[in-house]
């Protein structure tokens, strides 16, 4: 299949790769990968888990935010900080306190109430 969006897949590696190093201080060297099949969800990291943790595999986002610049960033932010927990071994989860802290930190919301 073929999909036509405002940005194309290597902008929005590169895009990624930017914000993991402004925020984090990492290099992001997953696979991103545009999945239409994300409906109620804006982005994911998809990951395996192992005896010694957690470890991403891929980032997914939905074609449905590439067309809105700040959604797609905030959305981006949202699933690097997923990744930078689980690569520095900290809980990754939405409710933990690390990912409160980067939730605040950079501005994205957590769909808490």
């Amino acid at each position: 299949m073929c999909y036509l969006f405002s940005m194309k897949n290597n902008e929005i590696k590169l895009k990624i790769r930017e914000l993991a190093l402004e925020h984090f201080g990492l290099f992001f060297d997953i696979p991103v990968v545009i999945n239409p099949r994300l409906k109620r969800t804006l982005g994911r990291i998809i990951y395996r888990k192992t005896k010694e943790g957690c470890f991403p595999c891929s980032m997914e986002l939905s074609p449905s935010i590439l067309n809105d610049p700040l959604l797609l960033e905030k959305t981006i932010l949202h699933e690097l900080s997923h990744w930078y927990l689980m690569v520095t071994n900290q809980d990754f989860h939405h409710r933990s306190k690390e990912f409160k802290t980067l939730s605040r930190k950079l501005g994205f919301d957590t769909h808490e109430p």
